[in-house]
C-alpha cells in the first residue's frame, strides 16, 4: 500500500479568480507515476470548501475519449455517435459530425458534451458535495446549450433524490447544425436550497425521453453560498 502524502500551499487572493495548475517537474521518463485524490481549496481559517475534486462517479452516461486533434468525426463511428455517451472537449463538432461548432460558455475552455439517451431519465452529471453548513442557503447553477437542433433537452436538478426548482427546456437559438452553422444559446439553470445536512447528492438530469436529438453541452457548474 503506497503512502498517501499531502501537498499544501497557502496564498493571499489578489483577484476574484485564480488559475491553478498542478505540475510534475520530474523529467525522468521511467517511473514517475502517481495517483491524485481529494483536491481542495478552502479558507485558511477553515469552514466550507470552496472547491473539492474527489474523482467520484460523474455520470450515468458512459465516458468516451475525444478524437485526436486534427482527426475529423465520421457519421456512425464518431465517439459520441452512441446515445448515452459524453466527453470533455473544446468544440462539440470535434466529436460528432452533426453537432454544432461553438466555444464554451464565456468564449473558451472545455465543456461536457453529451449525446442524450432516450427512454429513461438518467443523470448526465452527478456529484456529492461535503462541507455544507446546516441552515445556510446555497445557489446551484449550470450553463447549458443544445448541440443539435432537434428535440432540445429538458434539464432539472435533484438534491438527495428530490427534484429541486423548475426544469429548463433548452432553446435551439436559431442554429440548425451542421447545415446552418450558428452559435447556440447558452442558458443557465439555477436553483437555491437550504442545507439540511453537511453534504448533498446533486444530480443533473435530462427528462426529455426522445432518442433523436436531445443532445447538449454543459459548462460552469457552480455551488455557492447565496
Amino acid at each position: 500500500t503506497p503512502l498517501w502524502q499531502q501537498m499544501t500551499v497557502t496564498f493571499t487572493a489578489q483577484s476574484t479568480q485564480i488559475g491553478i495548475n498542478l505540475q510534475d517537474i520530474n523529467l525522468v521518463p521511467a517511473g514517475n507515476d502517481f495517483a491524485i485524490d481529494d483536491i481542495e481549496l478552502i479558507p485558511v481559517a477553515g469552514g466550507i470548501p470552496i472547491f473539492k475534486e474527489d474523482f467520484e462517479v460523474l455520470s450515468d452516461y458512459q465516458y468516451v475519449a475525444p478524437l485526436p486533434v486534427g482527426v475529423a468525426p465520421l457519421i456512425g463511428t464518431s465517439p459520441l455517435w452512441p446515445e448515452g455517451t459524453y466527453t470533455i472537449v473544446n468544440n462539440p463538432q470535434s466529436t460528432h459530425p452533426l453537432f454544432c461548432s461553438f466555444a464554451g460558455h464565456g468564449g473558451s475552455g472545455k465543456m461536457l458534451v453529451a449525446n442524450g439517451r432516450g427512454g429513461k431519465v438518467e443523470s448526465i452529471w452527478a456529484r456529492t458535495v461535503s462541507g455544507l453548513t446546516v441552515g445556510s442557503q446555497y445557489r446551484l447553477s449550470v450553463w447549458a446549450a443544445v448541440t443539435y437542433h432537434a428535440s432540445p433537452p429538458i434539464l432539472r436538478f435533484t438534491l438527495d433524490g428530490l427534484t429541486t426548482g423548475q426544469p429548463l427546456t433548452l432553446t435551439v437559438g436559431g442554429a440548425t447544425c451542421p447545415a446552418t452553422p450558428g452559435s447556440p444559446l447558452w442558458q443557465q439553470l439555477v436553483v437555491t436550497f437550504i442545507a439540511k445536512s453537511t453534504q448533498v447528492a446533486i444530480n443533473l438530469q435530462d427528462t426529455n425521453l426522445t432518442a433523436g436529438g436531445n443532445d447538449l453541452a454543459l459548462d460552469d457548474i457552480e455551488l455557492t453560498l447565496n
